[in-house]
């Protein structure tokens, strides 16, 4: 596959004013992630391109499927998408994946317009997962109270 293909250059929500390459994920491929942690989720850009995710953990002992198109998606924006928690602390596999099913656009409260979209559509892109950070917690709530309390 085309590295270019899976990489846009746009806002680093981490440093004011910069930027980095997201990684793009088109339908029906996958990105995969070993972690340590008992919570899983991810920095995305929401918009008229989204799609829907699943995410596998553990071979499938925890499962998720996000519906990323809403009803305000008609201008891309930050998103933090929790896929799976409460899983015990210690070792895990994840397995993301964009579904190659296109949501409906009539969800979307108006539809897109500007320059970016216009882009998009004359470019003939398909939806895609725009992908930055893993976001993993190592340890639950509980977890963290029983250790606050003692």
């Amino acid at each position: 596959l085309p590295l270019l293909r899976h990489t846009q250059l746009d806002m680093n929500p981490l440093a004011n004013g910069g930027q980095r390459p997201w990684w793009l994920l088109y339908a029906g491929e996958t990105a995969t992630l070993r972690f340590s942690g008992t919570r899983l989720a991810f920095l995305t850009m929401i918009g008229p391109d989204a799609g829907v995710v699943s995410c596998e953990v553990d071979g499938g002992r925890w499962r998720c499927r996000r519906q990323l198109l809403d009803r305000w998606s008609y201008s891309w924006r930050l998103a933090v998408v929790l896929l799976v928690e409460e899983m015990p602390p210690g070792e895990h596999t994840a397995v993301l994946r964009l579904e190659p099913e296109v949501p409906d656009p009539s969800v979307l409260r108006r539809p897109p317009s500007g320059p970016h979209w216009e882009a998009f559509r004359r470019e003939g892109k398909a939806h895609k997962l725009w992908l930055m950070h893993w976001l993993v917690e190592e340890s639950s709530e509980l977890e963290r109270a029983v250790v606050r309390g003692r």
